[in-house]
């Protein structure tokens, strides 16, 4: 028997009002593992707002995200299909320019959006570029949370624990897997390939310097300081220049396949630094997921980066 859309719907589609700011969009997408948002007015579908829309769209055209709206970026012409038509009448309208939804009423979906409000984070999914600027986000809550609390207090240190265990994994991800990539598909990709790893061999070699102190040590604060300098400094970078290169030089097929693979590095990737250890395959590749193996059963014998 042919399948039908119900066989592979994941469940009715969030829906977002028009005037909503593409930050809070980006958010719920990231809270909620959504690839994409329908954008509704009462009963009116205007459109559909997808990853690859906020990248190409906002990141891609410099825009800012807190002052755009939804609307003014989502797709808007839309095929909807019933969830009993078959599959193959979706293969069919996916070979055309236009976005392809499930049929469902609006009041449905916002139904959906108010029952998974405030549900837990799941994991990032989508794009290599959303999976790594939402890396970033989560690094920026952690440097906040950090800052937040009273100096030489215990919390500092595991904090710092947490955040060095992100960015090397973060790095080492996108060492593996991002700046080949780059190197391959970016004009002049070469040289930002570079500079990226050098900015990552700054930033390990503070991780390093760091990782034994307690948060009670004059150069903690320092370090920190220096670290948060670094980092934002490279966010910076990657987000104004390489994403939107990247966006524009390659398929949105190429950028997703590169999303689930970084996804997989961060799984077996080192949790500490090792700031003498190779930063470009193959031997990265080949040391990585050994380290990563040492690091994770230290941090289980010692409860490190564990809340």
């Amino acid at each position: 028997m042919a399948q039908r859309v119900r066989d592979v719907m994941t469940g009715a589609p969030v829906a977002v009002e028009p005037l909503a700011s593409v930050r809070e969009v980006a958010r719920l997408m990231r809270d909620q593992d959504l690839g994409a948002v329908l954008v509704t007015e009462g009963d009116e579908l205007r459109g559909l707002v997808s990853d690859r829309d906020l990248v190409v769209r906002v990141l891609g055209e410099g825009a800012a995200p807190e002052k755009t709206t939804v609307v003014s970026v989502c797709s808007e012409e839309v095929v909807t299909v019933g969830s009993d038509e078959p599959l193959g009448l979706v293969v069919e309208a996916t070979g055309s320019s236009k976005r392809v939804t499930p049929d469902c009423d609006s009041e449905t979906a916002k139904q959906r959006n108010s029952d998974t409000e405030g549900s837990p984070h799941m994991g990032h999914g989508g794009n290599v570029i959303t999976e790594l600027t939402i890396d970033h986000r989560e690094v920026e809550e952690l440097f906040a949370r950090i800052e937040s609390q009273p100096v030489g207090d215990e919390q500092r240190r595991k904090l710092a624990d947490e955040l060095t265990i992100e960015l090397v994994r973060h790095s080492v991800a996108e060492e593996v897997h991002l700046y080949p990539a780059v190197r391959e598909h970016v004009p002049d990709g070469d040289e930002i390939a570079d500079k990226e790893i050098a900015d990552h061999a700054r930033v390990e070699q503070l991780l390093k310097d760091l990782e034994g102190l307690d948060a009670t040590e004059p150069d903690f604060d320092h370090l920190v300081a220096r670290l948060k300098l670094e980092v934002s400094e490279h966010v910076r970078d990657e987000e104004a220049r390489l994403f939107p290169l990247l966006a524009a030089a390659w398929t949105p097929k190429g950028l997703d396949e590169l999303g689930e693979k970084v996804r997989s590095a961060k799984n077996t990737a080192p949790t500490r630094p090792h700031p003498a250890g190779p930063s470009t395959p193959p031997g990265n590749k080949l040391l990585g997921p050994g380290l990563g193996l040492v690091d994770r059963a230290r941090d289980l014998l010692t409860g490190r980066g564990q809340s």
